[in-house]
């Protein structure tokens, strides 16, 4: 991954990070995270942090806090406190 960007889904503020070592640390500490899918899949909007990782301009994987690809997610306190942390640094 070239670049993250990250959006504060409460203001809309976004950034971009390109540092290439703390996005390789980024992604390995995230991979470890443990995802459920939500047994309700009823549709919803709204989230608190969302990620888009780019390989040049080619966007390869986007997600938010509530929901990967299609499917809602549980809540995940690590998955939040990961993208927070990155947003915040």
């Amino acid at each position: 991954m070239d670049r993250i960007e990250i959006r504060n889904g409460a203001t809309g503020e976004l950034k971009t990070f390109k540092e290439k070592e703390l996005l390789r640390k980024w992604i390995d500490e995230a991979r470890s995270i443990k995802i459920t899918p939500d047994p309700s899949q009823e549709k919803r909007t709204g989230f608190r942090y969302s990620a888009n990782l780019y390989e040049g301009d080619q966007l390869k994987f986007g997600f938010t806090d509530s929901q990967i690809g299609n499917v809602y997610i549980l809540p995940s306190e690590q998955l939040h406190n990961q993208l927070k942390s990155l947003f915040e640094s």
